[in-house]
């Protein structure tokens, strides 16, 4: 790990952490130094105090008296969101029906550049050994902000292309991506969610430090060839999809906060750009060579 002095901050000592995500920087500004950087190892960059990050995570411990407050808005095994005084606070539960140990992100809800993790002092010794600092980014409002979105994928690099295999779980993108690695050495950027943002008007699909069990973390981008929908059959076919159907299919498998409609529209007209400039298929097929030939007759 890239080792970083204290810095004053705030009048406390502060440990910095720059990052470079999606060509967006994220800056981590912490009490203590953190031990490990798991996922985000491949994305650190030198801290320069004189850039401008893209958005500021600063690790905070809440008060003593702190409860879980304000109004529910969704809550699943993991993790419940709450509304609060202009603010949006998220807690990732180790387990959401004791609630006895959490991490909570909070922002204001009118500033989607700064954000708060917070740890509870009293659960501090068994908190920041497992502090995963990537898994309590929630970094969609971040790229959304970018024009940018998370979609569920495998991202391979073909001579300088892109190509993207997007599933639910469990459907083969990874097979398709080792295939497309093994047979043509493509070089896979991500093995389960890739960050898709437009460059002057062209869309680059972006490694992320969400990448599933694939263990596939790279800080690269490549321009985007096409996108393939991916499902299993006993043989292999081929279709392009058309804009309605693209649109469902590529939505499904985005990362969306469903209990914000502004969120929602806003994830809905960059998917509807992205649709009108690049070509979106449907690949019905079983895992072998066969796959691989009928998609690069189809690009080439």
């Amino acid at each position: 790990m890239l080792c970083i002095a204290p810095y004053s901050f705030m009048g406390e000592n502060m440990y910095h952490y720059d990052f470079a995500i999606a060509d967006l920087l994220v800056r981590v500004n912490s009490p203590f130094a953190v031990e490990s950087l798991f996922e985000l190892t491949n994305f650190q960059k030198e801290y320069n105090p004189y850039a401008q990050p893209d958005a500021i995570y600063t690790i905070e411990i809440l008060a003593s008296e702190w409860q879980i407050r304000g109004t529910k808005i969704l809550e699943d095994p993991q993790n419940a969101i709450y509304r609060w005084q202009g603010e949006e606070h998220r807690y990732y539960f180790w387990n959401v029906a004791s609630k006895d140990l959490y991490v909570l992100l909070r922002h204001r809800q009118d500033d989607p550049q700064n954000y708060s993790i917070c740890l509870q002092p009293q659960k501090l010794d068994t908190l920041i050994p497992r502090l995963r600092l990537a898994a309590f980014f929630f970094p969609e409002r971040l790229f959304l902000q970018h024009k940018a979105l998370i979609l569920h994928s495998s991202v391979i690099d073909w001579n300088g292309s892109g190509i993207l295999f997007t599933a639910p779980s469990g459907t083969g993108k990874s097979t398709q991506a080792d295939l497309w690695q093994r047979l043509e050495s493509a070089s896979i950027l991500n093995g389960d969610r890739a960050v898709i943002r437009c460059h002057q008007g062209e869309y680059r699909a972006h490694g992320s430090p969400y990448a599933g069990t694939s263990g596939i973390f790279c800080n690269d981008s490549v321009p985007i060839r096409a996108i393939v929908v991916l499902s299993q059959a006993a043989e292999n076919t081929l279709s392009r999809l058309s804009p309605t159907v693209a649109f469902r299919q590529l939505y499904k498998e985005s990362t969306v906060c469903a209990w914000d409609p502004d969120f929602a529209d806003e994830l809905s007209a960059i998917l509807l750009d992205l649709i009108s400039k690049v070509p979106i298929y449907s690949l019905a097929c079983r895992p072998d060579q066969g796959a691989v030939t009928i998609l690069k007759d189809a690009l080439t």
